[in-house]
């Protein structure tokens, strides 16, 4: 199933024709890569499927969320149109060739912009979480961007950071913890089935783990095999793989509360 399909999406600025008639299609795991020279379209193209720029023609679904750029009002959005085009944002991440910070905006609300107007997060709790990754892996605010990259954060003061704002941590050592921290965060195996305990007796529950991205989880007799694909999407009960989730799993897996893991790449 494409996750991603463009249909005929064609862009012009005035007289000049940048899209024409760009069609595109790509599924879960595709690596693509779009190369033209400098004013070819390539940003362009990936502003119109984010909506940051309104094609003039042609469709864009991405997820199951399609808007036809012909027939709608992209100049002035319906309700129903909006909420459409937070869906598909909800699905894309986009790097801008350059930062694109609001200069008006410190960082940290910079950061925190697309969890609270586009996930509907509440500001005071997602400035709380950027916090909480800081004290949590002893990072320095200064290297986060989130204080003054000129002087000693606040948390080497009182003996929380390590010194990287003031030389006595080494970029590469803070790199390495950085990298530490990302392995310690990751699934043990890209797919596997975590299995524990079931809700009555005689009865199992597994967690489902795709290509490193939690799907659901299901229920299922002690007597039954589920190692195949078919066996457990037919007894998935899906869930969005939030961080609350991915946290929740991840403590459970470092503490060993679980009966066993199946890797489904072995069986």
């Amino acid at each position: 199933m494409d996750i991603l399909e463009i249909k005929n999406l064609e862009k012009s600025f005035g007289e000049n024709k940048v899209l024409k008639g760009i069609d595109l299609s790509a599924k879960q795991g595709d690596v693509i890569s779009i190369i033209g020279s400098s004013g070819s379209g390539k940003s362009t193209l990936l502003r119109c499927v984010n909506f940051l720029e309104n094609a003039n023609h042609g469709s864009i679904n991405v997820c199951g969320h399609e808007i036809d750029c012909a027939k709608e009002n992209l100049e002035k959005p319906s309700k129903e149109l909006q909420d459409n085009i937070i869906q598909i944002r909800k699905k894309l991440g986009m790097v801008f060739q350059s930062f694109n910070l609001w200069s008006h905006m410190t960082i940290l609300e910079n950061i925190i912009e697309a969890p609270v107007h586009v996930l509907g997060k509440n500001k005071k709790d997602a400035n709380r979480r950027l916090r909480i990754w800081i004290d949590t892996f002893e990072l320095c605010e200064s290297q986060t961007s989130l204080g003054n990259p000129n002087k000693a954060c606040f948390g080497h003061g009182i003996k929380v950071c390590k010194g990287a704002c003031v030389g006595d941590e080494s970029t590469k050592a803070y790199n390495k913890r950085l990298e530490n921290i990302q392995n310690e965060l990751a699934y043990p195996l890209s797919n596997m089935l975590i299995i524990d305990k079931g809700k009555a007796q005689g009865e199992q529950s597994f967690i489902y783990i795709k290509e490193s991205v939690f799907q659901g989880y299901g229920y299922f007799k002690l007597n039954h095999q589920i190692k195949t694909v078919e066996a457990i999407e037919k007894r998935l009960i899906p869930i969005d793989n939030n961080r609350d989730t991915q946290a929740v799993i991840r403590s459970f897996l470092r503490k060993q509360r679980y009966k066993k893991i199946i890797n489904l790449d072995t069986v």
